[in-house]
């Protein structure tokens, strides 16, 4: 999951910051929420 959130992260034009942001918070999130976690991660990344 944790590439999926990095190809993600690039593929919406985030910095290296919040791409390193999202992957350490999407380890968590995403194993809990799923794909709901992303649009939670989107969401606060915005």
């Amino acid at each position: 999951m944790r590439i999926s959130a990095r190809n993600l992260a690039y593929r919406y034009g985030r910095t290296p910051a919040l791409t390193g942001i999202g992957l350490d918070i999407g380890g968590g999130v995403f194993g809990l929420l799923g794909p709901k976690g992303t649009h939670l991660l989107y969401a606060i990344a915005l």
